[in-house]
């Protein structure tokens, strides 16, 4: 149900006064009929006013004719008339003729956007029931797959995507933001009348986009963003451990202009460099730091797994081990040198051929040959991740994000290749089995130009990369007195044939299909490059801040394990799960936690509705500046 705005804007910056009598007419028509609309529906509400003890219906209309003209007083004056029936007002209206019957006044106000009487209807105890969607067994079961139960579906998802119900009726905007933006996706997706209802869930689905940009606009310093993007409630567990869990939360529900935003970028930026900021002032501190991050990493990420970032410092009951991590690291380092000395002494005393030849000389399921192609198939890997992070740079990472989304595309695009190969595969290999065990004695070779129909068969087979159709054995032998070939010139018709429909198919149409896919999705990405590479860049971070990308593969398979035992065993203070029996403080240290989960829900509360509050006044200003 859509209201009357209120007022009219115009389009250009022209001269209010200095128009031409065809705009004057078309003003003065629009204006005339939106002030009859709007006396036509007072005149209504008049009426309904005057018969509202005859019928809770009647109530009903009009309340639903208080809330499209806009008016808290009027509507709160309608309210209290339902005093005789105090269950149907939060019912929709059956007999009216200009509601559905599964429009509720709070979904009704919801879908106009007004702040006021949304908040009046909460008050009352007013509610909207979440739809179903179109693959939930339970909307199967009570029949709603029809298109009126497609159409209560739509006008519930308007309803609590509007920024009003979003602000006043969630405990959490932002978190119920996520959640209707997937919702949505799915409708798109899985709903059978998507067709019918594309634009309108695509509408909301922008929405819901800037609606996240707005939230997180509000937070106007660095604190109030720090504890915006920390907040843990309604995060999944997994991304409880994440520094800033609301953003894995957006980046779940894919919101990419949440992603894109400016305060979002910082804070990602922030956590990403840590104590790398500086990086560039002095030369010997950067050539030292990128020694150990990049050249020694490996030796230091078992270190790190093995101490958990102290080395050898382990927390035990009765005595801890202190030793110089200068000491370990450097007997780690002679260690590996070792290693390499000792392979280069025997490389030198065999020699290049010597080695080649033991290799040559190994069974084929020899095990450092099985671990030279897992090495080949790991290096070639690892090398191409540098286009991972390439991405992390402005100027190229559109091409490389372009090229992902055209992989992606190409997956399909295989699929269906494969399902075509399959089949022409089996119908060729059904035509050809039985002349797989013949043998045909030729006089003469093959002659490419013998005649045109020969010459033009072979130059129609080279347009499709010369797949020769007598490569397929159509052979039955020789038979007759001068022993002659046998030709099945019927099967080798349709065998060409069946060849020919499958290059049509294959290269004509599938493989210029494939291609101006790929191009399609390259323009959309390239269009939008700006929004993908901020997108791409937090998801970047995020995945290297979380707690098992701490260290590198193959070490992170010990490391994860090591987290799992660590985190069944002690608690996230490092302490073991029963602290009673080893510290009498215990349950001083629980009350101290507690006391900090409180505090940290209320200074929440506290900026959410301070949040709220800078929406609502921006929102005022905006309406009278418009």
């Amino acid at each position: 149900m859509e209201g009357y705005d209120g007022h009219l804007e115009w389009e250009s910056d022209a001269n209010k006064v200095s128009v031409n009598l065809l705009d004057n007419s078309k003003n003065f028509e629009l204006s005339y009929s939106c002030e009859s609309v709007a006396l036509h529906q007072r005149n209504t509400l008049h009426v309904k006013l005057l018969n509202i003890k005859e019928s809770p219906e009647v109530a009903k209309e009009a309340l639903l004719i208080a809330i499209c003209i806009g008016s808290r007083p009027l509507v709160e004056l309608i309210l209290t008339l339902f005093r005789d029936f105090p269950h149907e007002e939060r019912s929709g209206c059956s007999n009216a003729p200009g509601f559905l019957p599964h429009i509720t006044p709070l979904m009704l106000a919801c879908i106009l956007n007004n702040f006021a009487i949304v908040q009046c209807l909460l008050l009352r105890g007013h509610s909207i029931d979440l739809p179903h969607h179109s693959t939930c067994r339970r909307l199967l079961l009570i029949g709603l797959t029809n298109r009126l139960g497609m159409q209560i579906c739509v006008d519930a998802m308007r309803a609590v995507c509007s920024e009003a119900f979003l602000w006043l009726a969630t405990d959490d905007p932002f978190a119920a933001a996520c959640s209707l933006s997937q919702d949505i996706a799915l409708c798109m997706d899985n709903d059978t009348f998507e067709f019918m209802v594309s634009d309108t869930y695509r509408a909301l689905y922008n929405n819901l986009q800037r609606f996240t940009c707005r939230v997180i606009e509000n937070n106007w310093r660095m604190e109030e963003l720090d504890i915006f993007l920390a907040h843990k409630c309604h995060c999944p567990l997994s991304s409880c451990s994440s520094p800033y869990p609301r953003i894995q939360m957006a980046l779940e529900a894919r919101m990419r202009s949440f992603a894109g935003n400016p305060n979002v970028q910082q804070a990602m930026s922030c956590i990403w460099f840590r104590g790398w900021g500086n990086f560039g002032s002095n030369a010997a501190r950067d050539s030292y730091r990128v020694l150990r991050h990049v050249i020694l990493y490996p030796v230091l990420a078992v270190l790190y797994i093995a101490t958990n970032g102290r080395v050898l410092n382990f927390m035990l009951l009765l005595y801890s081990v202190l030793a110089s991590g200068i000491a370990i690291e450097a007997y780690c380092y002679l260690y590996i040198v070792g290693i390499i000395v000792e392979r280069y002494i025997q490389f030198s005393r065999y020699g290049f051929q010597a080695s080649c030849t033991v290799t040559s000389l190994q069974p084929s399921w020899d095990y450092f040959l099985i671990y030279d192609i897992y090495l080949c198939t790991g290096c070639i890997l690892g090398l191409s991740r540098v286009f991972y992070f390439i991405q992390l740079i402005k100027g190229v990472g559109g091409s490389v994000i372009s090229v992902g989304r055209c992989v992606s595309t190409i997956y399909n695009y295989l699929i269906v290749m494969v399902v075509i190969m399959l089949s022409f595969a089996v119908g060729v290999n059904l035509l050809v089995t039985p002349y797989l065990n013949s043998v045909m004695a030729l006089n003469n070779g093959w002659d490419l130009h013998s005649s045109v129909f020969i010459t033009i068969r072979n130059k129609f087979w080279a347009l499709f990369g010369y797949l020769d159709p007598g490569l397929y054995p159509i052979i039955n032998g020789n038979s007759g007195p001068d022993q002659a070939p046998v030709k099945h010139k019927i099967t080798s018709f349709a065998l060409e044939l069946l060849l020919a429909l499958y290059h049509g198919i294959i290269v004509i149409t599938i493989l210029n299909l494939m291609v101006s896919l790929l191009v399609k999705k390259a323009d959309e990405v390239l269009e939008n490059e700006e929004s993908e590479f901020k997108y791409t860049r937090v998801a970047i971070y995020s995945e290297y801040i979380a707690w098992s990308s701490a260290v590198p593969p193959p070490f992170n398979l010990l490391y994860i394990v090591k987290e799992m035992l660590q985190k069944l065993i002690c608690d996230a203070r490092g302490e073991s799960c029963k602290p009673a029996l080893f510290d009498q403080n215990a349950s001083h240290r629980e009350n101290n936690e507690i006391f900090r989960r409180i505090s940290r829900r209320v200074n929440a509360l506290r900026y959410r509705i301070l949040l709220t509050q800078r929406y609502l006044v921006q929102k005022k200003l905006a309406e009278n500046t418009a």
